[in-house]
Protein backbone atom coordinates (compact mmCIF):
# COMPACT_ATOMS: atom_id res chain seq x y z
CA UNK A 1 0.00 0.00 0.00
CA UNK A 2 1.33 3.52 -0.82
CA UNK A 3 0.14 6.51 1.06
CA UNK A 4 0.48 9.92 0.46
CA UNK A 5 0.57 12.53 3.36
CA UNK A 6 -0.26 16.33 2.18
CA UNK A 7 -0.04 18.62 5.01
CA UNK A 8 1.45 22.79 5.01
CA UNK A 9 3.89 22.47 6.93
CA UNK A 10 5.82 19.27 8.06
CA UNK A 11 7.31 20.27 11.16
CA UNK A 12 5.65 23.84 11.90
CA UNK A 13 3.10 23.94 14.80
CA UNK A 14 1.29 21.53 16.52
CA UNK A 15 -1.41 20.35 13.66
CA UNK A 16 2.01 19.89 11.60
CA UNK A 17 4.11 18.40 14.15
CA UNK A 18 1.24 15.47 14.62
CA UNK A 19 1.25 15.02 10.70
CA UNK A 20 4.84 14.39 11.16
CA UNK A 21 4.60 11.90 13.55
CA UNK A 22 2.37 9.87 11.84
CA UNK A 23 4.12 9.83 8.71
CA UNK A 24 7.10 8.51 11.21
CA UNK A 25 5.26 6.12 12.61
CA UNK A 26 4.06 4.26 9.41
CA UNK A 27 7.24 4.42 7.86
CA UNK A 28 8.90 3.14 11.09
CA UNK A 29 5.71 0.40 12.29
CA UNK A 30 4.03 -0.55 9.20
CA UNK A 31 4.88 -2.43 5.75
CA UNK A 32 3.26 0.87 4.08
CA UNK A 33 5.15 2.79 1.46
CA UNK A 34 4.31 6.37 3.17
CA UNK A 35 5.32 9.91 1.63
CA UNK A 36 4.81 13.36 3.27
CA UNK A 37 3.93 16.35 0.45
CA UNK A 38 4.29 19.81 2.38
CA UNK A 39 3.69 23.22 1.29
CA UNK A 40 6.33 24.89 3.06
CA UNK A 41 9.02 22.69 4.31
CA UNK A 42 10.97 23.02 7.55
CA UNK A 43 12.75 20.41 8.87
CA UNK A 44 15.67 18.79 7.01
CA UNK A 45 14.15 15.35 6.33
CA UNK A 46 15.48 14.31 3.06
CA UNK A 47 12.21 12.53 1.99
CA UNK A 48 9.83 15.13 2.74
CA UNK A 49 9.22 16.55 -0.19
CA UNK A 50 7.63 20.70 -0.99
CA UNK A 51 4.60 20.76 -4.09
CA UNK A 52 6.71 23.90 -5.37
CA UNK A 53 9.90 25.36 -5.09
CA UNK A 54 10.60 28.15 -1.63
CA UNK A 55 10.71 30.51 -4.63
CA UNK A 56 7.50 30.22 -6.05
CA UNK A 57 6.05 30.04 -2.64
CA UNK A 58 6.87 33.26 -1.78
CA UNK A 59 5.43 34.78 -4.85
CA UNK A 60 2.30 32.69 -4.33
CA UNK A 61 2.45 34.60 -0.80
CA UNK A 62 2.93 37.68 -1.91
CA UNK A 63 0.26 37.27 -4.86
CA UNK A 64 -2.56 35.95 -2.42
CA UNK A 65 -2.33 38.56 -0.33
CA UNK A 66 -2.57 41.51 -3.49
CA UNK A 67 -5.59 39.54 -5.43
CA UNK A 68 -7.05 36.77 -3.20
CA UNK A 69 -7.43 37.19 0.29
CA UNK A 70 -9.67 40.23 0.02
CA UNK A 71 -12.03 37.85 -2.38
CA UNK A 72 -14.15 35.10 -2.23
CA UNK A 73 -11.54 32.72 -3.52
CA UNK A 74 -9.36 32.55 -0.72
CA UNK A 75 -8.52 28.88 -0.18
CA UNK A 76 -10.46 28.26 -3.22
CA UNK A 77 -7.63 28.90 -5.98
CA UNK A 78 -4.39 28.53 -5.58
CA UNK A 79 -1.91 28.88 -8.24
CA UNK A 80 0.59 26.34 -6.48
CA UNK A 81 -1.64 23.39 -5.99
CA UNK A 82 -1.68 22.56 -9.68
CA UNK A 83 1.36 21.32 -9.32
CA UNK A 84 0.33 18.24 -7.06
CA UNK A 85 -1.05 16.68 -9.96
CA UNK A 86 2.39 15.99 -11.67
CA UNK A 87 4.10 15.19 -8.19
CA UNK A 88 6.21 11.82 -8.54
CA UNK A 89 4.65 10.92 -4.89
CA UNK A 90 1.26 10.93 -6.19
CA UNK A 91 2.01 8.50 -8.71
CA UNK A 92 0.48 4.94 -7.91
CA UNK A 93 -0.75 6.03 -4.36
CA UNK A 94 -3.82 4.24 -2.82
CA UNK A 95 -4.53 6.60 -0.36
CA UNK A 96 -4.23 10.53 -0.04
CA UNK A 97 -4.02 11.44 3.88
CA UNK A 98 -4.90 15.24 4.09
CA UNK A 99 -3.57 17.45 7.09
CA UNK A 100 -3.96 21.26 8.22
CA UNK A 101 -5.16 22.12 4.09
CA UNK A 102 -6.20 25.27 5.09
CA UNK A 103 -4.34 28.93 5.54
CA UNK A 104 -3.83 29.97 2.05
CA UNK A 105 -2.34 26.43 1.31
CA UNK A 106 -4.32 24.08 -0.73
CA UNK A 107 -7.45 24.62 -2.68
CA UNK A 108 -9.86 22.56 -1.20
CA UNK A 109 -11.82 21.84 -4.52
CA UNK A 110 -8.98 19.65 -5.19
CA UNK A 111 -10.76 16.96 -2.75
CA UNK A 112 -13.09 16.06 -5.60
CA UNK A 113 -10.04 15.50 -8.28
CA UNK A 114 -7.99 14.05 -5.79
CA UNK A 115 -10.44 11.75 -4.56
CA UNK A 116 -10.78 10.08 -8.20
CA UNK A 117 -7.22 9.22 -8.00
CA UNK A 118 -7.38 7.40 -4.53
CA UNK A 119 -9.74 7.38 -1.54
CA UNK A 120 -9.28 10.39 0.68
CA UNK A 121 -8.51 10.41 4.05
CA UNK A 122 -8.91 13.44 6.15
CA UNK A 123 -7.13 14.00 9.61
CA UNK A 124 -9.16 17.27 11.16
CA UNK A 125 -7.11 19.20 14.21
CA UNK A 126 -9.89 21.61 14.19
CA UNK A 127 -13.28 23.03 12.98
CA UNK A 128 -12.32 24.62 9.84
CA UNK A 129 -13.56 21.61 7.53
CA UNK A 130 -17.27 22.09 8.19
CA UNK A 131 -17.28 25.52 8.64
CA UNK A 132 -17.35 28.36 6.67
CA UNK A 133 -13.66 29.57 7.63
CA UNK A 134 -13.23 29.17 11.07
CA UNK A 135 -11.28 26.96 13.20
CA UNK A 136 -12.85 26.63 16.30
CA UNK A 137 -16.18 28.34 16.57
CA UNK A 138 -16.46 28.73 20.33
CA UNK A 139 -20.42 28.89 21.22
CA UNK A 140 -21.55 29.45 17.80
CA UNK A 141 -23.74 26.60 16.29
CA UNK A 142 -23.82 28.39 12.28
CA UNK A 143 -21.62 25.96 11.06
CA UNK A 144 -24.83 23.32 11.45
CA UNK A 145 -27.10 25.13 9.27
CA UNK A 146 -24.82 26.83 6.81
CA UNK A 147 -22.49 29.60 8.02
CA UNK A 148 -24.59 32.50 6.87
CA UNK A 149 -24.98 36.10 8.02
CA UNK A 150 -21.43 35.38 10.10
CA UNK A 151 -20.55 37.97 12.73
CA UNK A 152 -17.30 37.46 12.46
CA UNK A 153 -15.52 40.65 10.93
CA UNK A 154 -12.52 38.61 9.62
CA UNK A 155 -14.63 37.36 7.05
CA UNK A 156 -15.74 40.56 5.48
CA UNK A 157 -13.25 42.71 3.62
CA UNK A 158 -15.37 44.42 1.44
CA UNK A 159 -16.96 41.90 -0.67
CA UNK A 160 -20.30 41.09 -1.67
CA UNK A 161 -20.88 37.63 -1.67
CA UNK A 162 -21.00 35.82 2.11
CA UNK A 163 -18.31 34.60 1.96
CA UNK A 164 -18.48 31.88 5.19
CA UNK A 165 -21.31 30.53 3.26
CA UNK A 166 -20.18 30.32 0.18
CA UNK A 167 -17.21 28.45 1.66
CA UNK A 168 -19.55 25.94 3.67
CA UNK A 169 -21.99 25.72 0.68
CA UNK A 170 -19.37 24.64 -1.83
CA UNK A 171 -17.13 21.85 0.74
CA UNK A 172 -20.68 20.73 1.18
CA UNK A 173 -20.98 19.75 -2.59
CA UNK A 174 -17.22 18.75 -3.08
CA UNK A 175 -17.60 16.31 0.08
CA UNK A 176 -20.46 14.90 -1.34
CA UNK A 177 -18.83 14.08 -4.46
CA UNK A 178 -15.83 12.71 -3.44
CA UNK A 179 -14.59 9.76 -1.75
CA UNK A 180 -13.66 10.71 1.50
CA UNK A 181 -13.55 9.65 4.71
CA UNK A 182 -12.45 11.44 8.15
CA UNK A 183 -10.34 11.44 10.99
CA UNK A 184 -10.06 13.09 14.40
CA UNK A 185 -7.82 13.53 17.11
CA UNK A 186 -10.57 13.30 20.15
CA UNK A 187 -13.89 12.18 20.59
CA UNK A 188 -15.11 15.54 20.92
CA UNK A 189 -13.89 16.49 17.60
CA UNK A 190 -15.79 12.79 16.00
CA UNK A 191 -19.06 13.61 17.71
CA UNK A 192 -18.75 17.50 16.19
CA UNK A 193 -17.81 16.24 12.18
CA UNK A 194 -20.77 13.83 12.59
CA UNK A 195 -23.25 16.34 13.49
CA UNK A 196 -22.02 18.54 10.42
CA UNK A 197 -24.04 18.36 7.34
CA UNK A 198 -20.94 18.74 5.22
CA UNK A 199 -20.29 14.68 6.56
CA UNK A 200 -23.73 13.18 6.00
CA UNK A 201 -23.32 9.74 5.08
CA UNK A 202 -19.55 9.86 5.87
CA UNK A 203 -17.34 7.77 7.90
CA UNK A 204 -15.80 9.61 10.90
CA UNK A 205 -12.77 7.34 12.90
CA UNK A 206 -11.34 8.52 16.02
CA UNK A 207 -7.24 7.66 16.72
CA UNK A 208 -5.19 9.85 18.53
CA UNK A 209 -2.18 12.18 17.79
CA UNK A 210 1.18 10.60 18.28
CA UNK A 211 4.13 11.48 19.87
CA UNK A 212 7.51 10.28 20.70
CA UNK A 213 7.01 8.52 24.02
CA UNK A 214 10.96 7.93 23.88
CA UNK A 215 12.51 11.08 23.04
CA UNK A 216 9.64 12.75 25.72
CA UNK A 217 9.87 11.08 29.25
CA UNK A 218 10.29 11.50 32.59
CA UNK A 219 13.37 12.76 33.84
CA UNK A 220 15.66 13.92 36.84
CA UNK A 221 13.87 17.13 38.18
CA UNK A 222 16.77 18.34 40.00
CA UNK A 223 19.08 17.59 36.89
CA UNK A 224 16.71 19.42 34.19
CA UNK A 225 16.47 22.41 36.61
CA UNK A 226 20.05 22.70 37.01
CA UNK A 227 21.04 22.15 33.50
CA UNK A 228 18.55 24.96 32.45
CA UNK A 229 19.40 26.94 34.78
CA UNK A 230 16.15 27.03 36.93
CA UNK A 231 15.39 27.51 41.30
CA UNK A 232 15.24 24.35 42.61
CA UNK A 233 13.66 25.98 45.60
CA UNK A 234 10.31 27.22 43.51
CA UNK A 235 7.43 25.65 42.70
CA UNK A 236 7.29 25.86 38.67
CA UNK A 237 4.26 26.01 36.43
CA UNK A 238 5.15 25.90 32.71
CA UNK A 239 3.23 27.05 30.04
CA UNK A 240 3.86 26.30 26.24
CA UNK A 241 2.12 27.17 23.08
CA UNK A 242 2.96 26.99 18.82
CA UNK A 243 2.33 30.46 19.74
CA UNK A 244 2.19 31.66 23.66
CA UNK A 245 0.57 35.22 22.56
CA UNK A 246 -2.50 33.17 20.44
CA UNK A 247 -5.48 34.65 22.70
CA UNK A 248 -7.07 31.26 21.85
CA UNK A 249 -4.49 29.93 24.31
CA UNK A 250 -5.37 32.03 27.36
CA UNK A 251 -2.19 33.19 28.41
CA UNK A 252 -2.83 36.48 28.17
CA UNK A 253 -6.09 36.15 30.99
CA UNK A 254 -3.87 33.72 32.90
CA UNK A 255 -1.69 36.48 33.63
CA UNK A 256 -4.58 39.06 34.46
CA UNK A 257 -5.82 36.46 37.15
CA UNK A 258 -2.84 36.38 38.93
CA UNK A 259 -2.36 38.75 41.94
CA UNK A 260 1.26 39.28 43.48
CA UNK A 261 -0.36 37.31 46.75
CA UNK A 262 -1.15 34.68 44.81
CA UNK A 263 2.84 34.31 43.31
CA UNK A 264 4.20 35.05 46.59
CA UNK A 265 2.53 33.40 48.90
CA UNK A 266 2.57 29.80 46.78
CA UNK A 267 6.25 30.45 45.91
CA UNK A 268 5.64 30.59 41.94
CA UNK A 269 8.04 30.79 39.08
CA UNK A 270 7.15 30.29 35.63
CA UNK A 271 8.72 29.11 32.67
CA UNK A 272 7.27 29.37 29.08
CA UNK A 273 8.46 28.01 25.31
CA UNK A 274 6.45 28.76 21.93
CA UNK A 275 6.45 31.64 19.36
CA UNK A 276 5.73 35.06 20.49
CA UNK A 277 4.93 37.18 17.67
CA UNK A 278 2.72 39.64 19.79
CA UNK A 279 5.04 39.81 22.72
CA UNK A 280 2.80 38.46 25.56
CA UNK A 281 6.62 38.50 27.42
CA UNK A 282 5.95 42.08 28.05
CA UNK A 283 3.04 41.74 29.94
CA UNK A 284 3.43 39.46 32.33
CA UNK A 285 3.60 41.11 35.58
CA UNK A 286 6.90 42.11 37.60
CA UNK A 287 5.93 40.39 40.66
CA UNK A 288 6.00 37.34 38.68
CA UNK A 289 9.63 35.91 38.07
CA UNK A 290 9.73 33.61 34.88
CA UNK A 291 12.27 32.47 32.33
CA UNK A 292 11.38 32.14 28.45
CA UNK A 293 12.95 29.72 26.13
CA UNK A 294 11.30 30.54 22.74
CA UNK A 295 10.34 28.10 20.14
CA UNK A 296 11.28 24.74 21.11
CA UNK A 297 11.71 22.29 18.15
CA UNK A 298 14.16 19.23 19.70
CA UNK A 299 11.81 16.77 21.78
CA UNK A 300 14.82 16.12 24.07
CA UNK A 301 14.89 20.05 25.41
CA UNK A 302 11.15 20.02 25.42
CA UNK A 303 11.44 17.34 27.09
CA UNK A 304 13.82 18.40 29.92
CA UNK A 305 11.99 21.58 30.16
CA UNK A 306 8.65 19.55 31.31
CA UNK A 307 10.58 17.99 33.49
CA UNK A 308 11.80 20.95 35.14
CA UNK A 309 7.98 21.96 36.13
CA UNK A 310 6.00 20.61 38.86
CA UNK A 311 2.63 21.24 36.69
CA UNK A 312 1.91 21.98 33.42
CA UNK A 313 -0.79 24.95 33.06
CA UNK A 314 -2.66 25.55 29.50
CA UNK A 315 -5.66 27.55 30.30
CA UNK A 316 -7.14 27.19 26.06
CA UNK A 317 -10.34 29.17 25.59
CA UNK A 318 -11.08 26.71 22.38
CA UNK A 319 -9.04 23.32 21.46
CA UNK A 320 -9.43 19.86 20.46
CA UNK A 321 -6.61 17.89 22.00
CA UNK A 322 -3.28 19.68 21.96
CA UNK A 323 0.06 17.99 21.81
CA UNK A 324 1.48 19.74 24.27
CA UNK A 325 -0.91 18.57 27.27
CA UNK A 326 -0.07 14.89 25.95
CA UNK A 327 3.87 15.68 25.92
CA UNK A 328 4.01 17.25 29.40
CA UNK A 329 1.67 14.34 30.67
CA UNK A 330 4.24 12.23 28.65
CA UNK A 331 6.91 13.22 31.24
CA UNK A 332 4.95 12.88 34.03
CA UNK A 333 4.42 16.79 34.61
CA UNK A 334 0.31 16.75 35.50
CA UNK A 335 -1.11 19.31 33.33
CA UNK A 336 -3.94 22.03 34.78
CA UNK A 337 -6.42 23.16 31.85
CA UNK A 338 -9.76 23.61 31.61
CA UNK A 339 -12.77 21.76 30.60
CA UNK A 340 -12.83 22.53 26.45
CA UNK A 341 -12.92 20.58 23.81
CA UNK A 342 -11.37 16.82 23.95
CA UNK A 343 -8.60 18.27 26.77
CA UNK A 344 -11.03 16.56 29.34
CA UNK A 345 -10.39 13.34 27.64
CA UNK A 346 -7.42 12.89 28.64
CA UNK A 347 -6.76 15.22 32.06
CA UNK A 348 -8.94 13.58 34.60
CA UNK A 349 -9.57 15.45 38.48
CA UNK A 350 -7.36 13.52 40.86
CA UNK A 351 -6.43 11.14 38.39
CA UNK A 352 -3.86 12.69 35.35
CA UNK A 353 -3.99 16.60 36.45
CA UNK A 354 -6.77 19.21 37.07
CA UNK A 355 -9.52 19.83 34.90
CA UNK A 356 -10.98 23.40 35.75
CA UNK A 357 -14.24 24.67 35.20
CA UNK A 358 -14.14 26.57 31.34
CA UNK A 359 -13.44 30.18 31.91
CA UNK A 360 -13.04 29.82 35.60
CA UNK A 361 -10.05 31.25 36.49
CA UNK A 362 -10.51 31.48 40.36
CA UNK A 363 -11.07 27.32 39.79
CA UNK A 364 -7.75 27.10 37.54
CA UNK A 365 -5.82 28.65 39.69
CA UNK A 366 -6.87 26.44 42.61
CA UNK A 367 -5.74 23.92 40.89
CA UNK A 368 -2.51 25.25 40.31
CA UNK A 369 -2.73 25.42 44.35
CA UNK A 370 -3.43 21.93 44.61
CA UNK A 371 -1.04 20.32 43.03
CA UNK A 372 1.95 22.58 44.39
CA UNK A 373 1.45 22.04 47.37
CA UNK A 374 0.77 18.22 47.15
CA UNK A 375 4.01 16.44 46.18
CA UNK A 376 2.31 13.07 47.13
CA UNK A 377 -0.59 13.51 44.96
CA UNK A 378 1.61 15.20 42.09
CA UNK A 379 3.50 11.67 42.10
CA UNK A 380 0.62 9.13 41.81
CA UNK A 381 -0.55 11.90 39.16
CA UNK A 382 2.68 11.50 36.95
CA UNK A 383 2.93 7.62 37.41
CA UNK A 384 -0.85 8.22 35.52
CA UNK A 385 0.10 10.80 32.97
CA UNK A 386 2.75 8.17 31.62
CA UNK A 387 0.64 5.11 31.92
CA UNK A 388 -1.84 7.04 29.96
CA UNK A 389 0.79 7.99 27.40
CA UNK A 390 1.98 5.07 26.39
CA UNK A 391 -1.13 3.03 26.09
CA UNK A 392 -2.85 5.08 24.06
CA UNK A 393 -0.62 8.15 22.29
CA UNK A 394 2.47 5.84 21.27
CA UNK A 395 3.56 5.84 17.86
CA UNK A 396 2.99 2.29 17.11
CA UNK A 397 -0.45 2.53 18.40
CA UNK A 398 -1.22 5.23 16.09
CA UNK A 399 0.72 3.55 13.17
CA UNK A 400 -1.42 0.49 14.15
CA UNK A 401 -4.91 2.13 14.27
CA UNK A 402 -4.27 4.38 11.09
CA UNK A 403 -3.10 1.08 9.14
CA UNK A 404 -6.20 -0.07 10.22
CA UNK A 405 -8.78 2.78 8.88
CA UNK A 406 -6.25 2.98 5.76
CA UNK A 407 -7.12 -0.78 4.77
CA UNK A 408 -11.09 -0.35 5.69
CA UNK A 409 -11.07 2.28 3.28
CA UNK A 410 -9.54 0.44 0.46
CA UNK A 411 -11.39 -2.24 1.34
CA UNK A 412 -15.11 -0.60 1.26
Amino acid sequence: MKVLIIGKYDIKGGSALAGYSIYKSLRDYTDIDTYLLCGDKIGNDSEVSTIVSKNFRKFEKIFNVLFIESTVAQGYWLLSNLKIFTHPYLKDVDIINLHDIHGNFFSYPLIKKLSKIAPIVITMQGMWYITGGCYFTYDCDNWKTGCKDCSDSRWYKNIVVDRPHFHWKHKKNIYSKSNLTGVTCSKWMQNIIQESPLFENKKVYHIYNPINTDNLKPLDKELSREILNLPKDKNIVCFGAADISDERKGFSLFIESITRDFVVKNDIFLILMGADTSSIISKIPDYLPYKYFGSVDLDIFRSIIYNAADVFIFPTQADNLPNMLIETMSCGVPPITFDVGGCGEVVINDQTGYLAIKNDFNDFNNGIIKLCQDEVLRRRLSENCRTNVIENFSLKVCADKYSQVFREVLNK
